[in-house]
């Protein structure tokens, strides 16, 4: 019986073995694929493995659909909350844009993750909204900043000049929203 085990034992060992350096050379490709994507280190990788991949599980969202022209319009809802208007810009709209559509697909959970990075690259200083909902109407998403102290704070700040809002729709339909104020 002990013969028997052993040899068994082996066997499992060595299939173990295997397994597990299959395992190493098959998570280092997938590392590789993803970083070609994402640009993150393998500890970064291992986190997001260790959380399991949004985009691996079933029914996750999978992107979104960017609309300028709603995000103008939602930026226009604002506009008309506030004393003197805020003024269009390009470059806040792209980094509006890249937080939206990182929400959208689930790369990032919903909030301010990034923020820091974002105000970074625009200047330094400033203020930023987050929502999401289901609704096509523009006014529905500046009710609900308007609602929040928050929110409205950062709408009706007078010392911010410039702004953008960009308006990205997931594969479920839900819009996620992203304006940054900048002075």
């Amino acid at each position: 019986m002990r013969e028997f085990f052993g040899k068994r034992g082996a066997k499992f060992r060595l299939k173990l073995r295997d397994f597990a350096i299959f395992a190493c050379l098959f998570l280092n490709k997938c590392y590789n694929l993803y970083y070609e994507l994402q640009k993150i280190s393998r500890f970064a990788f291992c986190i997001r493995l260790l959380r399991g991949f949004p985009f691996l599980r079933p029914g996750c969202r999978r992107g979104g659909t960017e609309d300028l022209a709603y995000g103008k319009k939602v930026f226009a809802a604002v506009n008309a909350q506030r004393a003197v208007n805020l003024i269009w810009d390009d470059k806040v709209y792209e980094q509006c844009k890249i937080h939206s559509q990182n929400m959208a697909s689930g790369k990032v959970a919903f909030g301010h993750d990034g923020f820091s990075t974002r105000i970074k690259n625009l200047g330094g200083s400033g203020a930023e909204n987050v929502a999401y909902n289901y609704s096509d109407d523009p006014n529905t998403v500046v009710n609900q900043w308007m609602n929040s102290s928050g929110h409205k704070a950062n709408i009706m700040n007078k010392n911010f000049k410039k702004s953008s809002v960009a308006a990205v729709k997931s594969d479920d339909g839900k819009w996620y929203y992203t304006q940054i104020f900048i002075p």
